[in-house]
């Protein structure tokens, strides 16, 4: 790192965990919770789903396999690895800490997915990428002052592994000390979240299967320790224009499939501008969040610059908000891409794919699992605009309660330079341990 195998952001600089652990008296949360971090970072869990040159960074079935070893090492009354509800190579990786058969004892459950994202817009060495260095202020002039400002580096110490580091500690320390589990515990670590719920689907029908109804649910995302009680769904369209391919110098006489793709595209802008100017107040049911839709794919490629396209496809993505129907928005986008390609009078046909899509997400802010997270952390519920895992189980059957929650600022998830607040990781620790307990 120190050679240049990173760009460190000025006015910081790299330190050692020794440094960083200057003066802290035994026993202290912070060693342990970095090391353990470290450990589930220098093992690559990039969505098969993303772009990744190296086969050895794809995949999460070694991470799947790391985790339920140390799961059992916790103390688990049963881990294991599944991915007959997954996809072949892809297990999400369970583990349950069971204190009572008694029907009345209640669930904590727990979903953190261990996908990540891409690298391949991070430096090329695995030390950027996989070490978990840290870095503090450079102005920094104590060590109380160095770790108020410590990060932790790496793909993956912000979204998500940050909480399965945590989470381990706690577990650890409590079978260290002889501390009990209050409830039953449940907990997956889930596959292809960055692309979509396929891992949330899979443990939703564990539970299922098992006829455990998870009384709070914590889906663990970057939220810089706020508990997020609502957030935005998504219906993800392709809509494929067809017409008649030929020579160029002849458009008249062809159906160019390009014109269009590119009326939907200004058409479903047009939409967006229109729900933009929808007033506040249709959306305080709604937590303040509003629905948007872009156009965020054209194809239109006909295989030369003197051939008019016979082909073409726009993708878009409708982000959607609690109260809103699935069914009555496609068929809003639908007609709305139909009409575009009508009004052009060019003869071109369009069939409409639906690529994904899930309800947003709502849990009253009065909720006490959402109320007692907020005074753990000291922070306010709020909603958030992107989607999470917490769309996969069903309200009533899987679960009771549920909140989105963890470390990290979800504005450095996918960055080049992704980092989680090491005081955020302590301040986390203090709550899982009163959370399990209580």
């Amino acid at each position: 790192i120190m050679d240049g195998a990173a760009v460190i952001e000025e006015g910081r600089r790299v330190v050692t965990l020794d440094e960083a652990s200057k003066g802290l008296p035994s026993g202290h949360p912070l060693p342990s919770i970095i090391q353990s971090l470290r450990r589930l970072v220098a093992v690559p869990s990039v969505n098969p789903e993303h772009a990744c040159t190296n086969p050895l960074h794809s995949g999460e079935a070694r991470m799947a396999a790391m985790l339920r070893e140390a799961f059992a090492a916790v103390g688990a009354t049963e881990a294991w690895v599944d991915e007959s509800s997954t996809a072949e190579g892809r297990p999400n990786v369970y583990a349950i800490w069971k204190v009572s058969d008694d029907p009345a004892t209640k669930w904590l459950g727990i979903d953190d997915h261990i996908d990540t994202v891409t690298v391949e817009n991070m430096p090329s060495s695995d030390a950027a990428r996989f070490s978990g260095y840290l870095t503090a202020d450079v102005s920094a002039d104590s060590a109380d002052q160095l770790r108020a400002s410590l990060r932790i580096h790496g793909r993956g110490t912000c979204d998500t592994k940050a909480t399965f580091a945590v989470l381990l500690h706690v577990l650890a320390d409590m079978q260290r000390t002889g501390l009990k589990l209050r409830h039953n515990l449940i907990v997956a670590g889930t596959v292809g979240e960055e692309t979509g719920r396929l891992g949330a689907n899979a443990f939703n029908k564990v539970l299922l299967d098992r006829g455990i109804v998870v009384d709070q649910l914590l889906v663990a995302e970057p939220t810089s320790l706020a508990p997020v009680h609502a957030h935005k769904g998504t219906c993800r369209l392709a809509f494929e224009v067809h017409g008649l391919a030929g020579h160029s110098s002849i458009p008249h006489k062809l159906k160019n499939a390009a014109v269009g793709a590119a009326a939907i595209v200004v058409a479903l802008h047009r939409e967006n501008v229109n729900l933009s100017a929808l007033p506040d107040a249709q959306f305080a049911g709604h937590a303040g969040l509003r629905p948007t839709v872009a156009p965020t794919m054209i194809n239109a490629d006909a295989g030369g610059v003197n051939v008019i396209p016979g082909a073409a496809t726009v993708r878009c993505c409708r982000r959607v908000v609690p109260g809103e129907d699935l069914a009555a928005i496609r068929s809003k986008l639908i007609s709305v891409s139909q009409g575009a390609v009508d009004d052009l009078g060019l003869g071109l046909t369009l069939s409409t794919h639906v690529i994904s899509e899930d309800p947003a997400f709502w849990e009253d802010p009065e909720a006490s699992l959402v109320r007692r997270l907020s005074t753990l952390a000291g922070t306010a519920p709020v909603p958030a605009p992107y989607g999470t895992n917490a769309t996969g189980y069903t309200r009533g059957t899987t679960f009771r309660e549920a909140c989105v929650f963890g470390p990290g600022d979800i504005a450095q998830a996918h960055m080049t330079d992704e980092y989680c607040s090491v005081p955020e990781l302590l301040l986390l620790d203090g709550i899982l341990q009163r959370w399990l307990q209580e």
